[in-house]
């Protein structure tokens, strides 16, 4: 349907391969055995298989047909305060409180909504809410929010990250993180956060986003929090108008 190989499949396939070959290169397969028939309905299955599975994947495409005023629609319901407020309150609720000091955007106002975003350096779906985040912050359009930032692992890019935000502020942050989405060279992270000052504060801070992930038993990323309730990432458009 996406048109696109599948690295998982592709693996699991090309492993069987390899499993065959050594079997029978190390006379754990009786070559003797084998028929011609036998192979070749062994190969018809095959595509068989497949074939209705690439039906069926295609038949369902055509049925998932979504009205073309859907997205307006959603987005003029989301300009209702009480709406956005009761999907707010129906999340699950998660204290953030000190969670993280990585702010990329903390309005005077004390009334601002508070968006905190868990995100991973090795997802793709956070890539992509990350993507989005950045596009609004810099046209300006996270200055009404208090946006803070966690990330769910222990790596070089997550605490190469954290010095650069505590050494030259959230904008410089902001932009390591997009080069490493970019360009995801995790040894020239490593060697990149070897030349960091291992500072209390860092060390702190690395400390504390992984002690409230495990507090909370994350399971996935990306999440997004906010008020203290669990709103999928996936509305952040709505919120953020």
């Amino acid at each position: 349907v996406v048109h696109s190989w599948c690295k998982n499949c592709l693996g699991v396939q090309c492993s069987l391969v390899m499993i065959f070959v050594v079997e029978l290169l190390f006379g754990r397969v009786d070559i003797n055995s084998f028929r011609f028939l036998s192979f070749i309905e062994f190969v018809a299955l095959y595509v068989v298989v497949f074939y209705i599975c690439y039906k069926v994947y295609e038949l369902v495409q055509k049925l998932r047909k979504y009205p073309d005023s859907l997205v307006l629609n959603y987005l003029s319901l989301m300009q209702n305060k009480n709406v956005i407020q009761y999907v707010i309150d129906s999340g699950k609720e998660y204290d953030t409180t000190n969670a993280s000091t990585l702010t990329i955007s903390d309005p005077k106002d004390e009334n601002a909504m508070e968006l905190f975003f868990l995100l991973s350096p090795f997802c793709g779906h956070c890539k992509d809410l990350f993507s989005k985040l950045y596009e609004y912050y810099s046209v300006g359009r996270l200055s009404r929010f208090k946006v803070s930032i966690i990330f769910d692992d222990n790596s070089a890019v997550h605490g190469s990250i954290i010095a650069e935000y505590q050494q030259n502020g959230p904008e410089a942050a902001l932009r390591l993180l997009v080069k490493w989405y970019e360009s995801p060279k995790i040894n020239q992270f490593r060697k990149m956060y070897e030349q960091y000052e291992k500072t209390p504060q860092l060390l702190e801070e690395t400390s504390r986003q992984r002690e409230w992930c495990k507090k909370n038993d994350i399971q996935g990323t990306p999440m997004m929090i906010i008020n203290n309730h669990l709103v999928s990432h996936l509305l952040l458009d709505g919120i953020i108008q």
